[in-house]
């Protein structure tokens, strides 16, 4: 099984939305002007879009950070982007969040991550859903959820407790010796 991996592309786009100059969007967005920007061109994903499919991969897997400051703005260039990932019929593309999708509780922001994650994911889940588990021949690939809106300081993720036992229970179950068990996440699952 070929599995191609990538995350952090970070699309940047200014938001719209004033509100964003008193929380953490702002410093957010200075970070992506002053820094991100020089690193991270939207040219490189449009390469890898073209040529990833000539790899012939099974999966194609983005653990997250798809946008900078999590902006609808940012959420519908990189739903943009990535549609031919998701519409490919040779592979399966799976995409979790990152804490830069997941950065304010702004009803806007939370409903766009949602409506790209829902997207991204052929709509056969919610946010909300995660922990999944699919399988893919001896292949199980867990798909994780550890990022939520956190303080303006911090950036950090966590997997809830729910779904630390959800996760644990799948894991303690029997597997066959060719078994091969994938956690995808954006953090290391703690």
């Amino acid at each position: 099984m070929r599995i191609i991996h990538f995350s952090d592309i970070h699309l940047g786009a200014w938001t719209r939305d004033l509100s964003a100059i008193f929380d953490k969007r702002l410093l957010g967005q200075l970070n992506y002007l002053l820094r991100r920007k020089r690193r991270l061109h939207e040219e490189y994903i449009r390469r890898a879009v073209e040529k990833i499919p000539a790899m012939h991969p099974d999966i194609v897997v983005c653990s997250g950070d798809i946008t900078c400051v999590g902006s609808p703005e940012e959420f519908r260039k990189a739903i943009g982007l990535l549609r031919p990932f998701v519409d490919h019929e040779e592979f399966d593309f799976l995409y979790v969040p990152g804490n830069h999708d997941a950065y304010v509780r702004k009803k806007e922001c939370r409903a766009s991550l949602e409506q790209a994650f829902h997207a991204l994911n052929k709509r056969r889940w919610r946010i909300g859903d995660l922990p999944v588990v699919l399988t893919y021949g001896d292949v199980q690939v867990f798909l994780l959820n550890e990022c939520s809106p956190t303080s303006i300081v911090s950036s950090a993720g966590r997997l809830s407790d729910a779904s630390k036992q959800a996760l644990a229970a799948h894991l303690s179950k029997p597997r066959t010796a060719n078994a091969v068990r994938i956690l995808v996440g954006h953090f290391p699952p703690c």
